[in-house]
């Protein structure tokens, strides 16, 4: 991996469950982490009919070091403000790992 392919900025977020202590319920929160670069490898939007309503479905990959503690199940957000969730796929011999992402239509 080339450092200057780097040139997109990723905040990774995982989910936090806590319970409050006088009413117990639980909260869930995403924990932001701090920004690390990465390079995006692919960016597909395409249109969804879901009964009778239009959905933009937004995929994108994303290549970043291997040491940044990204896992399946968190989510990225990129700088300029889109959500997606995650899949990792490792690949030790590159010292990468892709993150196949898709966006949270929220």
């Amino acid at each position: 991996m080339k450092a200057g392919r780097l040139n997109t900025f990723i905040t990774p977020m995982h989910l936090t469950v806590t319970h409050d202590a006088v009413t117990g319920e639980a909260r869930r929160v995403w924990e932001e982490l701090p920004e690390i670069r990465a390079e995006r490898v692919k960016y597909t939007a395409r249109h969804v009919y879901n009964s009778a309503e239009l959905v933009v479905g937004v995929d994108a990959v994303f290549h970043i070091r291997y040491a940044h503690p990204v896992r399946d199940g968190w989510r990225v957000r990129e700088r300029g403000g889109d959500i997606y969730d995650v899949v990792v796929e490792p690949n030790r011999e590159k010292q990468l790992k892709l993150l196949r992402c898709t966006k949270v239509n929220d």
